[in-house]
């Protein structure tokens, strides 16, 4: 590398770097910016207002909060053969975005370690109780 001190000045030195070509990333645009190592993880800044991450695991360490304000918020976890894609340790509180409760929809089943929905919607719908006339009644007269 080369050291460069502007104006003489010590403390406001400049670092140009000559780097192992090999591990240089290719295809970036005019314009564009990376940082990068060499075992291929890397950021970039890319046309568009783009930001591409790459790394086999992204840590993000904030002492006061996490705030993303998105329209649109995907997770993908491809070639995923195991149940828990997505983690939470501690509550999830589903608020809308004037601070209220939010809705939670569910494509699949929602589950809990005493079942599916479906599985207790089922228990639900078909439990009686013991008639005091003598028999069980008949099942919920509102069915889940």
């Amino acid at each position: 590398g080369i050291a460069v001190f502007p104006g003489g000045d010590r403390s406001h030195g400049i670092l140009i770097v000559v780097d192992n070509r090999k591990y240089r990333l290719k295809g970036l645009q005019e314009g564009e910016v990376a940082l990068y190592s060499d075992e291929g993880d890397y950021i970039k800044l890319k046309r568009g207002n783009q930001i591409e991450i790459a790394t086999h695991t992204l840590t993000v360490n904030a002492t006061s909060a996490v705030n993303i304000t998105t329209p649109s918020f995907n997770v993908t976890a491809p070639n995923s053969n195991f149940i828990g894609n997505v983690g939470i340790a501690g509550a999830l509180a589903m608020l809308n975005s004037n601070g209220g409760s939010g809705d939670i929809n569910a494509a699949g089943q929602v589950s809990d370690h005493k079942g599916s929905m479906d599985q207790i919607r089922g228990i639900y719908n078909g439990h009686n109780h013991n008639d005091p006339q003598g028999g069980a009644t008949g099942g919920p007269n509102q069915p889940m």
